[in-house]
């Protein structure tokens, strides 16, 4: 699962499909999950805009899926996806202390944001976009993911 830059996809809208496609490879338990499959967007992104228009009409485990915008730490609570942008990368230290064993997947895409605590970091790599895996801060997440997601990964410890 990467992406080459080359294919008239900007950036914004690849980093949400990987957001999106990661949720196929991920198990979250069923009785934490809530109404709604919720997806929290941290920091000005034009992700969370593409996440809203790849999403429309779309369920996640048979559930509703809500983009929410997160100002602070506390909206973070419910939801299952935080995905940090560049500019809250200062935030990730607070946000694991917090929630790294709650099944919450944090996604970022900040240099050595995988080393830092994050379960998956959206790097560009020889023009194409790949992403990062803290196994380590999955497990302890809670979160079961599929191999196919490994084989597919840069793994960091």
């Amino acid at each position: 699962m990467f992406t080459s830059l080359d294919d008239g996809k900007d950036v914004s809208t690849v980093k949400a499909l990987f957001v999106y496609n990661f949720t196929k490879y991920i198990e979250w338990n069923q009785h934490n999950l809530q109404q709604k499959f919720k997806i929290g967007v941290m920091g000005q992104s034009d992700v969370k805009d593409k996440l809203v228009l790849i999403l429309k009409g779309k369920k996640l485990y048979n559930r509703e899926i809500e983009i929410i915008e997160i100002k602070n730490i506390d909206e973070i609570t419910g939801c299952q996806i935080l995905y940090i942008s560049k500019n809250e990368s200062d935030k990730l230290k607070q946000v694991v202390d917090r929630f790294a064993q709650s099944e919450l997947l944090i996604v970022t895409e900040d240099k050595n944001m995988a080393a830092k605590g994050s379960c998956i970091n959206i790097v560009e790599k020889e023009q194409k976009m790949r992403f990062e895996m803290n196994d380590s801060a999955i497990k302890k997440a809670g979160l079961k993911v599929a191999n196919q997601l490994y084989e597919l990964a840069i793994i960091v410890r």
